[in-house]
């Protein structure tokens, strides 16, 4: 297997991490199913020759990618070009029998760009009539005539393929039994291509930018990013957002979200919607935890669990920058290893990237300490998950009260319920040992039923 030679201009320090986590992503991603969709815009944008070599060479990793173009721009074209009418109602393409042929060689002209661009990065790629389609007949009214749906996939022929060392490119052109091509939504193709391969993720490279619009009702937890487009949300959230919004969901970022949706309920571990006109955006989604696109996940994403020994390393690593700043006290492997009992953990695609311990005492209280999480994930709210599990936990055991002392992040535990307190809140032994010279405030909070 050859890798391609990436540059990464970084301070030496810098680097290490970055590249120890990009390697962590080649070896979990080698073998699995990529189903990429790329935006009919995109190819008329300079970056677009670029975006394509890094398909390729996520190919040459050993990453099984499956390209789904979309033709819209391409089709509106066409037909403008050759003065076809072919209308859109409630944004789906009425098909007409004129319409169809230039329909037809518009989608295939796409998928024929990308194969060249593919090929000239060293990779085979083929493009196929792997769709099988249905009319979607008469709606609200409307005949759609030549404009269908997925019906079935030649999920086997892909699979050999990919096998043999390709790169399937399936145009949106779709054939009944009897042979008549059908115009389909791409959009549903990538999707029931992912589903229907076992993809382990679906992208959605936007040819504009992505953004969700102005006046939409947020479900809890989920956050608005100042470039206009959500990070993560698990299916609950996507499913509150689509059902609070409707319509002023822009299109298609609605879309792919619903699709993304569909995609995760039927198995798909990830769905991203990404700005495919930022260059290098999709292999940042790729190997890194701090892609600008959104993510819509399963819930296997969030992975809360006691700590082992094999944690204390990476425990360490994520406190440093917090000791650097004083936020935290600074602790040893041996302080660390003797109370590794009291620490959860949190991981996101296999990697520790936050930690926080729950230490008991005789008067029946507990300190929920070492609360720290990764920095290129701290827009998650894993922190705050992570003292929400500790609480919990404190509650099951039967605790009436925790505490924590705090410097500088006395807000953000203000705004998780805990109240200031004074050293007469704290246990005798903890009291004991208080540092004077850090004048560490106290927060408290009362546990009650369902805390």
């Amino acid at each position: 297997m050859q890798f391609p030679i990436v540059s990464i201009e970084l301070h030496e320090q810098e680097a290490v991490p970055v590249l120890r986590e990009a390697l962590g992503y080649v070896a979990r991603y080698r073998g699995e199913v990529f189903v990429i969709k790329l935006e009919s815009g995109l190819l008329d944008v300079p970056s677009f020759a670029g975006l394509v070599r890094d398909i390729a060479s996520l190919h040459r990793m050993g990453i099984r990618v499956v390209v789904v173009p979309g033709a819209r721009r391409q089709i509106d074209s066409f037909l403008k070009t050759w003065e076809i009418d072919a209308p859109m109602v409630d944004g789906v393409r009425v098909t007409t029998e004129e319409a169809l042929p230039f329909v037809t060689m518009a989608a295939f002209d796409v998928c024929s760009r990308i194969m060249t661009l593919i090929a000239e990065s060293g990779v085979n790629a083929l493009i196929g009539n792997w769709v099988k389609a249905r009319g979607l007949g008469v709606l609200g009214g409307t005949d759609y005539q030549r404009t269908g749906s997925v019906q079935s996939l030649r999920t086997d022929i892909l699979r050999q393929l990919m096998g043999q060392e390709f790169v399937p490119i399936v145009p949106n052109i779709g054939w009944n039994s009897a042979g008549q091509p059908y115009n389909v939504n791409s959009t549903q193709l990538a999707m029931e291509l992912a589903v229907q391969l076992g993809a382990s993720k679906l992208f959605f490279l936007c040819d504009e930018k992505p953004s969700i619009g102005e006046g939409i009702e947020l479900p809890a937890e989920v956050d608005l990013r100042e470039d206009g487009m959500l990070s993560s949300l698990n299916l609950v959230q996507v499913e509150q957002l689509l059902e609070r919004n409707g319509d002023r969901i822009g299109k298609p970022y609605r879309d792919y979200l619903a699709r993304g949706l569909e995609a995760c309920r039927k198995g798909v571990r990830r769905t991203h919607v990404l700005d495919g006109l930022e260059d290098g955006s999709l292999l940042r989604e790729v190997f890194s935890q701090n892609g600008q696109g959104t993510m819509v996940f399963a819930n296997d994403y969030d992975n809360i669990r006691p700590a082992a020994l094999s944690d204390v390393q990476d425990i360490l690593r994520i406190q440093e920058p917090y000791v650097a700043s004083g936020v935290l006290v600074p602790r040893s492997v041996e302080q660390i290893e003797a109370k590794i009992g009291d620490y959860a953990v949190h991981e996101v695609d296999g990697f520790v990237q936050g930690a926080a311990a729950l230490h008991l005492f005789s008067d029946g209280s507990a300190e929920i300490a070492a609360v720290a999480v990764s920095e290129q994930v701290r827009r998650w709210g894993i922190g705050r998950k992570l003292v929400q599990y500790q609480m919990l936990r404190a509650h099951k055991l039967g605790l009436d009260r925790v505490f924590l002392l705090t410097t500088q992040t006395s807000d953000w535990f203000a705004e998780l319920g805990f109240v200031r307190g004074d050293l007469g809140d704290l246990p005798p032994e903890k009291a004991a040992t208080y540092n004077h010279d850090r004048k560490s405030m106290v927060f408290v909070r009362t546990l009650r039923k369902g805390a």
